[in-house]
C-alpha cells in the first residue's frame, strides 16, 4: 500500500514539473524509479519472506516450549518429550 502511494506520489509530482516547466524535462528520474523501486520491492519482499520462514519460526517454537509461573511471572524453558 505505502509503495502505491509512493509511486503515486512520485508520478503527480513528475507530471506537475514536466507541465509547469518550459524546457524539455529529463526522463532520468524516471528510468531510475523504474529501475530502483522493483528491486527495493524484492527486498522487502525477501525481507519479509526470511522473518516468516526462519526468524518467526524459530521464535514461535521459543515460545511454545516457555512456562510462565502465575504466581511470581518467572519464564522458563520447558523440553516438550
Amino acid at each position: 500500500m505505502w509503495s502505491g502511494a509512493v509511486t503515486l506520489i512520485a508520478l503527480v509530482i513528475y507530471v506537475q514539473h514536466v507541465m509547469s516547466s518550459p524546457v524539455p524535462a529529463s526522463s532520468l528520474p524516471v528510468k531510475l524509479y523504474a529501475v530502483f523501486a522493483p528491486i527495493v520491492l524484492l527486498l522487502l519482499i525477501g525481507t519479509v519472506w526470511r522473518h516468516n520462514h526462519s526468524i518467526y519460526q524459530e521464535k514461535y517454537a521459543k515460545w511454545n516450549e516457555s512456562f510462565i509461573c502465575e504466581r511470581c511471572g518467572t519464564v522458563s524453558q520447558q523440553a516438550l518429550h
